[in-house]
């Protein structure tokens, strides 16, 4: 099974820390090593102890690591399984079997089936919905005029507070009658610009104010990395030797969106929804 490039931060479980006084700047020598693993065994299991082995075995080629050059290598490991703009890879936010056995490394190879082992990715083929490039085009253009028509609401001096400014996005959204995805699109590039992400509720007090412009550039990057999802390379990640597909077709799937790490946002998934309803 893949594992989602989201787990690689358990990584961190496979360093060891210095003990009884060591510094960083120490050697791991051997016996020390196989001291301190003794005591991660429980919690680690095989996987994760066949890991640190390999991984410290590489380490070790020009003789006994220090704690922080050990540290270092995992590290690299770790940024090595994350580089999926690697040749060879597919950038679909998942590690499989192949793209770890590319890296030519048994470390690498060895914290992939650990995390494996641990926290193997959910697969979905999801629920078929699909939007047309055109569909998403014209789902933009209806969100950027009703932003417009709210801030149109707004007086020009002084600036219109936070509050103020939400309220004139909802009531211009009730008045164009959007549907809740729309609508949803709106609020999470809204707050995407306010520097308190798009995960937000637009009901916090004090909260800097969206500016027109930064919410129709919020949309129009999510447009823009759903545009890119149409013809998204599909690895088969469930067959341990995975096919490549690719189909552009001016349709994109919620596969494809799901296979395509920029369209991963609140904002792309609610301008998709939005268009595909349409």
């Amino acid at each position: 099974m893949p594992i989602a490039t989201t787990t690689l931060r358990y990584v961190n479980w496979l360093k060891l820390n210095p003990q009884n006084g060591a510094r960083l700047t120490d050697s791991l020598d051997a016996q020390t090593f196989e001291r301190l693993l003794t005591s991660r065994r429980v919690n680690l299991g095989t996987e994760g102890i066949a890991a640190i082995r390999a991984l410290y075995a590489e380490a070790s080629v020009n003789g006994p690591p220090t704690y922080a050059a050990f540290k270092q290598h995992i590290e690299r490991v770790e940024r090595r399984l994350g580089n999926e703009r690697a040749p060879g890879r597919v950038n679909d936010g998942f590690v499989d079997a192949h793209e770890a056995r590319l890296l030519q490394s048994r470390g690498a190879t060895a914290t992939f089936e650990f995390l494996e082992a641990r926290f193997p990715a959910t697969l979905t083929t999801g629920t078929g919905a699909t939007a047309t490039t055109r569909q998403l085009d014209v789902a933009l253009a209806t969100l950027v005029r009703t932003v417009d028509a709210a801030f149109r609401s707004l007086p020009a001096s002084p600036a219109p507070d936070f509050r103020r400014v939400v309220t004139a996005l909802r009531t211009a959204s009730a008045s164009a009658d959007l549907p809740k995805p729309a609508r949803d699109a709106i609020t999470s590039a809204a707050n995407a610009v306010t520097g308190r992400g798009a995960g937000g509720s637009l009901t916090e007090a004090g909260a800097t104010p969206p500016t027109a412009s930064g919410i129709k550039a919020a949309l129009r990057r999510a447009h823009a990395a759903l545009r890119s999802a149409d013809g998204a390379v599909i690895v088969d990640l469930s067959n341990p030797q995975p096919s490549r597909t690719s189909k552009r077709d001016g349709v994109v799937s919620e596969l494809e969106v799901s296979r395509t790490r920029s369209a991963q946002g609140k904002t792309a998934r609610a301008l998709f929804e939005f268009a595909g309803s349409r």
